[in-house]
């Protein structure tokens, strides 16, 4: 299983539409994918990824909870420079 490394993320990352993003259907996934993705959802250090030409966005609980704000779990499987952008300036809010 994918998204085994942490049941919240792993939850919201299964309920993603996977099939009509570049990646495909998740079955589909190269080894490669499937392991980068267990190795971010189980550090404790905030993380996220872009995979692909389309550079699809994946993180983690700790950058859901300290970057990545409102705009979770809409951002999951989006192009990254969507899902990231203006998160650093969630920082800074009150």
């Amino acid at each position: 299983m994918v998204f085994r490394a942490d049941q919240e993320i792993g939850r919201d990352l299964a309920a993603v539409d996977w099939v009509s993003t570049p990646l495909g259907p998740v079955d589909d996934w190269p080894q490669s994918l499937r392991t980068a993705i267990n190795i971010l959802l189980a550090s404790r250090f905030p993380m996220w990824m872009a995979w692909g030409p389309d550079l699809t966005f994946f993180c983690n609980a700790a950058y859901r909870r300290d970057t990545l704000g409102r705009k979770y779990p809409w951002a999951l499987g989006r192009p990254a420079p969507v899902s990231v952008a203006g998160a650093a300036s969630s920082l800074c809010e009150d």
